[in-house]
């Protein structure tokens, strides 16, 4: 069989445009999520230029971990305080289970 010129130009020039739409119809989709269920220390009441210690680690500044700001840890039993200078005005341990979120409120006192 043979074809013209025009028949050539014809198929060549339709092939993408109806191709196109069709071959991304059918394309499979997928979402994936992470929830994160490490435990969670929130500091409430922290006093100005206190910092956060967790087992020996310092974390910087505690008025950082309030609210939505939570610092994420391993299950388990740690040892949590809130420092200014050299005074400790906070200091518990604490056991946290999987996806648990603790609040330690630091007690009014002078600041």
């Amino acid at each position: 069989m043979r074809l013209g010129i025009r028949a050539v130009v014809v198929l060549v020039c339709m092939t993408p445009a109806v191709v196109a739409p069709l071959g991304c119809v059918h394309m499979p989709q997928s979402a994936t999520s992470t929830v994160d269920e490490a435990p969670a220390i929130v500091i409430a009441n922290a006093p100005e230029g206190a910092s956060l210690w967790v087992d020996g680690v310092d974390y910087g500044a505690a008025a950082a971990y309030s609210g939505e700001q939570a610092l994420r840890l391993r299950p388990g039993t740690h040892v949590v305080e809130v420092r200014r200078g050299e005074e400790t005005v906070l200091r518990r341990e604490v056991f946290l289970g999987s996806a648990s979120t603790k609040t330690l409120t630091v007690p009014a006192g002078p600041q």
